[in-house]
């Protein structure tokens, strides 16, 4: 998937974290090419057009499979303004799913998360048997170029909007790195200290990534997060994509 951009000002620091449900991940229609009884999908709805950040959008739909259903998660992607104007698609959202939610999925959001536009663009079904489909919203797949199974709906896109502050903010001191250069596959550490009158559930590294071209030393050209529930420090390990200038 795509990075999420992010403005070149944009403020680095530690993140106490957006949203546990929340992951990037890739589609899983590969998985499900040869399934011989692909699921129907209709009256697909969301229950609103904007919610709070910390508060929850329920996803309605009716879904029929001859194998039977085992669960249902909505595909999400974020909707980006592009420099010209037109709106353009990042980062893919993936939920986890457990157990039978054939009759609807709540998206939950962070108090946390930042005010952004999201559209359903999908349902992955797993059926009984294992089989998984991505169910495309005929719109979207008309305009991607998909040859796949599509339902028809109304635009299902929704903004989340800024929260209440925390009202208890956490601390972040003793922050340190295990080294100012590591090789590909190398083990390499981000420790802090951190506090929270709440409790801390996680905490992830924020990386900005750039290079060296520019007056201040250092062009960003994206940032992206590293989950995980640790909270004493955190362990990375970069690829060979990875290769460059990075700044926590």
């Amino acid at each position: 998937m795509t990075s999420l951009k992010f403005p070149k000002r944009f403020a680095l620091s530690l993140l106490v974290p957006l949203s546990a449900a929340v992951a990037l991940a890739l589609p899983s229609t590969a998985l499900a090419a040869s399934d011989p009884n692909p699921p129907s999908i209709s009256n697909v709805t969301i229950s609103a057009t904007a919610v709070t950040a910390g508060s929850t959008l329920r996803v309605g739909y009716d879904v029929d499979d001859p194998d039977g259903v085992r669960s249902v998660t909505p595909i999400v992607e974020v909707v980006v303004d592009s420099d010209d104007g037109d709106q353009g698609n990042s980062s893919r959202l993936a939920f986890q799913s457990t157990g039978d939610t054939t009759a609807g999925f709540d998206i939950p959001t962070s108090p946390s998360d930042r005010p952004c536009r999201y559209r359903i663009i999908g349902l992955g079904v797993t059926d009984s048997l294992g089989w998984v489909t991505d169910v495309y919203d005929a719109a979207y797949a008309e305009e991607k170029g998909l040859d796949c199974p599509t339902f028809t709906t109304d635009p299902l896109e929704y903004e989340v909007t800024e929260g209440p502050a925390d009202q208890n903010p956490p601390t972040v001191s003793s922050v340190s790195l295990s080294s100012r250069e590591v090789a590909t596959g190398a083990d390499f550490h981000i420790s802090w200290s951190v506090a929270d009158p709440d409790g801390v559930r996680s905490v992830s590294p924020i990386l900005q990534r750039g290079w060296e071209d520019k007056d201040d030393g250092c062009s960003v050209s994206s940032a992206y997060y590293h989950g995980g529930s640790s909270i004493d420090g955190f362990d990375l390990t970069f690829d060979s994509n990875r290769i460059g200038r990075h700044r926590l």
